[in-house]
């Protein structure tokens, strides 16, 4: 029960953090696209609600706040890695369900 909940939280942080990651990218592919520098184009909806004339330290700032998620995550993945070793020494049969749940 509790390394499911450890590894769903994880899985949780993961997918958000490969959300923030995905929308950082897409915004800065395209200032990068839209800037006077690029064979790129011009372009509409931005992710952040803003015009072309943005620049990359615009998208810096605008996800700035997201990235903050890296403090929770680093902090706790340790103390999450630790208990799971812990419950794997005492749990063969869990240690097999961490094991495939690792591989996916």
């Amino acid at each position: 029960m509790i390394c499911t909940l450890i590894l769903f939280c994880n899985y949780i942080s993961s997918q958000e953090l490969s959300e923030i990651h995905a929308g950082f990218l897409s915004d800065l592919t395209r200032v990068i696209a839209a800037s006077p520098n690029s064979n790129g184009s011009s372009f509409s909806g931005y992710a952040c609600n803003t015009s072309a004339s943005k620049t990359l330290g615009d998208v810096f700032l605008h996800w700035k706040s997201r990235f903050v998620i890296y403090g929770d995550y680093c902090a706790n993945l340790t103390k999450a890695q630790d208990l799971i070793d812990e419950l794997c020494a005492k749990n063969d049969n869990l240690c097999a369900e961490v094991a495939v749940s690792s591989d996916l």
